[in-house]
């Protein structure tokens, strides 16, 4: 199973939204997902900003689940390990390689890794920039 956490943005007139999604994705078995709404009350054209905000809401949520949750978790799933249960935990981020936000990998991953959790980026981050993508508009 892969438990991902992906925090997408949508710039508006007057407010910037952001979601951040958990999905759980469990192989063979469908997935399952759930979405919180940040609002900032003005519009956020600063990409390095709004990517950081991103970020940070990816991980006051992975904060959460590591803070008691992700233990709790392993150990729902530790008696069917053999039938080859297990749990990888990601945070999504909404940039990559190419196009303008390639120069914030390193200090958005970084920000994530240093967590101890994975990082993931553009094609890989799906969380982040599918799932919560639609849900910004």
């Amino acid at each position: 199973s892969l438990l991902s956490i992906g925090t997408d943005s949508q710039v508006h007139r007057d407010y910037t939204k952001f979601i951040t999604a958990l999905h759980l994705h469990r192989t063979g078995k469908g997935a399952w997902g759930c979405l919180k709404n940040h609002t900032v009350d003005r519009p956020i054209h600063s990409l390095r900003e709004k990517i950081s905000l991103e970020t940070a809401y990816s991980q006051e949520i992975a904060a959460y689940i590591l803070d008691g949750h992700l233990m709790d978790i392993t150990d729902l799933l530790l008696p069917f390990t053999g039938e080859g249960a297990d749990l990888t935990f990601e945070v999504h981020l909404d940039i990559g390689k190419k196009g303008l936000t390639k120069e914030l990998i390193q200090e958005m991953t970084g920000r994530i890794t240093s967590m101890g959790i994975e990082a993931k980026i553009k094609p890989d981050s799906y969380t982040a920039f599918s799932y919560a993508n639609r849900f910004t508009k």
